[in-house]
């Protein structure tokens, strides 16, 4: 992942809502994790956002994937999300 990309985690805060943010220019590396054993996949973001599922966002029937980092296909539908939602401050 590279500075600029946008990222969405499904279920993140909870089960009703999904998080959306952008890829930060430290990016993304595989390293140590402070306070924890071993190494983990570490992805520096800004611009967070937290979103309800809905009519109005995305539908959580979209989330057809498994939680694990996956190139997205239906691309249009997150398009049409990110310029009606995420992109307007």
């Amino acid at each position: 992942m590279t500075e600029g990309a946008i990222i969405f985690v499904p279920n993140i805060p909870s089960d009703d809502k999904f998080s959306v943010a952008t890829v930060n220019e430290k990016g993304y590396k595989f390293s140590q994790i402070e306070g924890y054993e071993g190494h983990g996949h570490i992805i520096h973001v800004k611009d967070v956002k937290e979103y309800s599922y809905g009519d109005d966002t995305l539908p959580k029937k979209i989330w057809s994937f498994p939680p694990a980092v996956v190139r997205i296909r239906k691309v249009a539908k997150f398009k049409t999300f990110l310029e009606n939602s995420y992109f307007k401050r």
